[in-house]
């Protein structure tokens, strides 16, 4: 559930582990209901392969250039967006 007017995270609540993730647009995440610690590393690893099969998600080696050389990687964006 998305309502940015009341809340400006997405919900999205997993059924197995029963675990709930605040998902916001910096990108930041918190998972909340997990009992174990390797409940977390489970879902956080089922949200992910969710998101990247439904491509809402850069490919991991797309991820890492863009944290360990930020700018380059914003005016390759802008630069494909003029393109557009």
């Amino acid at each position: 559930m998305y309502e940015p007017e009341q809340f400006p995270g997405l919900i999205y609540r997993m059924i197995d582990p029963k675990v709930v993730f605040l998902i916001f647009t910096s990108g930041k995440m918190v998972c909340v209901g997990a009992k174990k610690e390797v409940s977390i590393y489970r879902t956080v690893g089922n949200l992910v392969t969710l998101l990247d099969e439904n491509k809402l998600i850069m490919p991991r080696s797309e991820r890492l250039k863009a944290v360990l050389n930020p700018l380059e990687e914003k005016q390759k964006i802008e630069e494909a967006e003029k393109d557009e």
